[in-house]
């Protein structure tokens, strides 16, 4: 590329704290009043929403995003920063949390494409199922190892070898291949599930929770991984990061409510996919 060759980045970020709908007993959508969006030529905003307790089905205290895009320096990376946070979190009486933390940077490199990317600053503060707390654990480490390293990547995430190598992991620890493990979980892993050794297509949905601590033998759930099913409440995944292409998301809560109310909630969501030319 000539050196007298500009370079501009697009910045891209979005988040949300909670948000989704319900199909029954009733139908609507839940109230995602701190949404926030990053202008195209970055800076910062936030956004902050006092709690509500919406149709005996979602409560909380307090909601805030935050959302920032600057150049390091003259030849440093355009860094994208994106939070959301949830307080005093009380979906139907079954998943409570003090706090819920999701927070993403990419980085963008001066030269190059490909972003690094970090999860650090995402948190569960005292989350619990049916009033027993869990804990679960967090790998902050999942977009490291790449092809690279310790410079920025050199090919797409999806097609990291260590990254794919994560994903594989958490298939078998799913219980992937074995008869009793539900399809709703094979889903995740659908591209292995199929015999494949590696992801083919531009996206790749993993998670940053490795299993969880505490889980007594009374607990009101089964555990596969990253989700947990809760009978006549639904499946909850936690800690999910979906890759598609250029864009990279971080999803803390994603529950697929069951009977006797159906719907999908999402809590503390961000996402970027910043893009830089020529």
């Amino acid at each position: 590329m000539p050196e007298d060759i500009e370079r501009t980045h697009y910045f891209h970020a979005d988040a949300s704290a909670i948000g989704g709908y319900i199909t029954r007993p009733f139908t609507g959508f839940v109230p995602s009043l701190a949404s926030i969006s990053l202008p195209l030529v970055g800076g910062a905003l936030e956004k902050e929403r006092k709690g509500r307790k919406w149709k005996n089905t979602v409560n909380y205290s307090n909601t805030s995003t935050t959302v920032s895009g600057k150049k390091q320096d003259t030849d440093g990376p355009w860094v994208t920063e994106v939070t959301a946070a949830i307080d005093d979190l009380n979906i139907r009486e079954v998943i409570t949390a003090k706090r819920i933390v999701a927070q993403l940077s990419v980085e963008h490199p001066h030269e190059g494409y490909i972003p690094k990317i970090f999860l650090t600053g995402s948190q569960f503060v005292d989350l619990r199922i049916s009033g027993i707390p869990i804990t679960p654990i967090l790998n902050y480490d999942i977009f490291e190892g790449y092809e690279g390293a310790p410079g920025y990547p050199v090919k797409p995430w999806a097609e990291q070898t260590s990254l794919q190598k994560h994903v594989e992991r958490q298939y078998r620890e799913a219980g992937g291949g074995k008869d009793e493990t539900p399809d709703w979980v094979k889903h995740h892993f659908h591209w292995l599930e199929s015999g494949q050794k590696s992801n083919t297509s531009d996206s790749l949905v993993c998670t940053m929770v490795d299993g969880f601590e505490g889980v007594p033998k009374n607990f009101p759930g089964k555990v596969f991984a990253h989700s947990i099913y809760v009978r006549d409440f639904g499946r909850v995944f936690f800690g999910e990061v979906i890759v598609q292409g250029g864009t990279y998301s971080l999803s803390m809560v994603r529950a697929k409510l069951g009977s006797p109310v159906g719907g999908a909630i999402s809590v503390a969501t961000a996402r970027s996919n910043g893009k830089t030319a020529p």
